[in-house]
């Protein structure tokens, strides 16, 4: 299937989700996602903030904020995207597309890194992806914007990706391309 003619179907599902269904299924997902070893052992979480109906990550940020591990969210300039650590969502207001983003005063993650003992690797650092379609070998279909496939080959950051979704975006096969950055794993309700 085509990748916009298949965003367009997994919008379209995502979109007949209630907002207490959207709610209740982020809620057991980011359960199952706190019980992970890759959440437990992570100091630095790099998360998205949700827009609409996509999987709620604000439970998530919440614990991982309340237990003192380092979160990152997201900030869009251009076709750029760069994570800066947040204290609370009071450090956040709305960005791009209406998402919340960071504010300017926020630390970027390599400044924060740099003035770090120690320093990110994939045993201790997870990134929280969103998606529209995922399938068992790792795929996962974005929005179209690249931001996340740019980001990672970008920046080399070595990471855990792991996605979370609903289980209705558990296809058999995603279409992709070569540059395609491949997940670890997809945690669903």
């Amino acid at each position: 299937m085509d990748k916009k003619i298949l965003r367009h179907k997994m919008l379209n599902l995502r979109n007949q989700l209630s907002a207490k269904e959207c709610e209740k299924r982020s809620e057991q997902i980011a359960e199952h996602l706190l019980n992970t070893d890759a959440y437990q052992r992570a100091e630095y979480l790099l998360v998205y903030m949700h827009y609409q109906k996509e999987v709620m990550t604000n439970q998530i940020i919440t614990h991982a904020l309340n237990v003192g591990k380092h979160v990152f969210v997201p900030r869009v300039s251009g076709k750029d995207m760069e994570f800066y650590e947040i204290h609370s969502f009071k450090d956040c207001s709305c960005g791009f597309h209406g998402i919340l983003e960071p504010s300017k005063t926020c630390g970027s993650l390599p400044e924060v890194f740099c003035n770090m003992l120690s320093s990110p690797s994939k045993q201790n650092t997870l990134m929280i992806l969103p998606g529209l379609a995922f399938d068992a070998t790792g795929h996962r279909l974005g929005y179209g914007g690249g931001y996340y496939d740019r980001y990672l080959s970008q920046t080399g950051i070595e990471c855990e990706k792991m996605a979370v979704a609903f289980s209705f975006q558990i296809i058999e096969h995603v279409p992709y391309e070569e540059h395609d950055i491949l997940i670890d794993c997809v945690i669903t309700d």
